[in-house]
């Protein structure tokens, strides 16, 4: 009877592990998505001076996941009639749209919505570039990272059920 049990325990914890290792994963392809419609627009900026809209619809064709309805989202807001500052739209939108991301990096991008449309071309992609930078920074280092942290989590999951199991025992 304890056997069914002990497994259960066993996988229980197993599967938090993995459930944590997948939510690293998803957060570092956000970043490359973000990264992505991010290089988009500083592109389409260089290129042509279309409106904030349409540059946000272009980089939300360009990602997928969050960051597509991220940059979609942004796209639809700027749309809106409102007395709302853009700057001011954007932080929300970083935080209610990308919930998963640091702090650090939600507050770059939170910069980069300070900057666009209101400053010179030259402000704007300089923005673009830091931005891109500090998300490309994060996702080399959680790159290098990730097969030791994924080694740690499953580890410590192991050994929190072995432990477990042995109590139970």
């Amino acid at each position: 009877m304890k056997i069914p049990g002990l497994i259960a325990v066993i996988s229980a914890f197993f599967a938090i592990g993995i459930s944590r290792l997948k939510q690293e994963k998803e957060k570092m392809k956000c970043v490359d998505n973000l990264i992505s419609g991010i290089s988009v627009l500083r592109a389409e900026l260089l290129a042509r001076l279309c409106p904030l809209s349409d540059l946000f619809r272009m980089a939300a064709s360009a990602t997928e996941g969050e960051s597509s309805v991220f940059f979609q989202e942004a796209a639809d807001m700027l749309d809106e009639p409102g007395d709302a500052k853009f700057s001011e739209k954007w932080s929300g939108l970083c935080r209610n749209e990308l919930p998963n991301l640091s702090s650090p990096l939600r507050s770059e991008l939170e910069k980069l919505g300070h900057i666009l449309g209101q400053f010179e071309i030259e402000d704007q992609l300089a923005s673009c570039d830091k931005t891109i930078l500090a998300l490309d920074s994060y996702r080399k280092e959680s790159a290098k990272k990730y097969p030791e942290q994924r080694q740690l989590t499953l580890t410590v999951c192991g050994s929190a059920a072995c432990f477990l199991c042995l109590l139970i025992l």
